[in-house]
C-alpha cells in the first residue's frame, strides 16, 4: 500500500497481468469487526465488495477527538475504491498484491495506461515500471506516480509465470489472499459403493 512507503522517498512497482487476465480489480474495501466470544466487537481487517453496501459488518467510527479513541455506536467507517493489483516488487524482488486507495494514484494509473506508450507484452506484463512516491504525514500527504518505460527483465517474467495461473485478485472478494495458498488440499476419493 502506497502509505506503508516512508515519506521522501518512492518505489518501484511492475504491473502483472490487466483487469482480463484476472490480476487487477477495482472493489470496494472496508474495515470490518467480529464479535468476541465475550460480545464485545473487535476490529477484524478488511474486507472487498462488488458492492458498495456488500459490508454488513462494518467497523464503526473511532472518535479521534478524545485521548481514548472510543468507537462511535451507531455511526460506521465507510467504504472506498481500491485497486487491486498483482505487481512485482523491485525493493523487495518479489510479486505482491498492490492495494491503491489514493485518488491522486488511481486516476495517474488511469491516464498513463490510456497512453499508447505504456501496454502490456504478450504475457500480460507492463512495458514500463512505476515509481509511487510519498511526501508529507496526515493530512499533508501527497503521492506522485510516474511511469518509466524499461524492458521486462527475466526474473520478473519468472515470478509472474510461477503465480500467473493461481494469484487472482478476485480471491479478496471470498475473503482470500491472492498470493497465500493453502500449504495442502484435502481430497477424498470415493469408492466403487460410493462411500469414502
Amino acid at each position: 500500500m502506497p502509505n506503508k512507503i516512508e515519506s521522501g522517498s518512492s518505489e518501484e512497482i511492475r504491473l502483472l497481468g490487466t483487469f482480463s487476465t484476472g490480476h487487477m480489480l477495482a472493489p470496494w474495501r472496508c474495515g470490518v469487526e467480529e464479535k468476541q466470544p465475550d460480545g464485545t466487537l473487535r476490529f477484524a481487517g478488511f474486507d472487498y465488495s462488488n458492492d458498495y453496501e456488500g459490508f454488513p459488518n462494518a467497523a464503526r467510527m473511532t472518535d479521534w477527538a478524545k485521548p481514548d479513541r472510543p468507537k462511535i455506536d451507531g455511526e460506521f467507517v465507510k467504504p472506498k475504491r481500491a485497486l487491486c493489483a498483482l505487481v512485482y516488487s523491485y525493493a523487495r524482488q518479489r510479486v505482491e498484491l498492490a492495494v491503491i486507495e489514493q485518488r491522486s494514484l488511481r486516476d495517474g494509473l488511469v491516464e498513463i495506461l490510456n497512453d499508447e506508450d505504456f501496454a502490456f507484452d504478450s504475457a500480460d506484463i507492463a512495458n514500463f515500471v512505476l515509481k509511487i512516491g510519498k511526501q508529507g504525514s496526515g493530512l499533508e500527504t501527497s503521492y506522485s506516480i510516474l511511469p518509466k518505460p524499461r524492458k521486462v527483465e527475466a526474473a520478473v517474467a519468472k515470478a509472474f509465470e510461477e503465480v500467473r495461473e493461481t494469484a487472482m485478485v478476485a480471491d479478496l472478494l471470498e475473503g482470500r489472499h491472492p498470493l497465500n495458498k493453502p500449504k495442502a488440499e484435502f481430497k477424498s476419493d470415493a469408492s466403487a459403493d460410493g462411500e469414502f
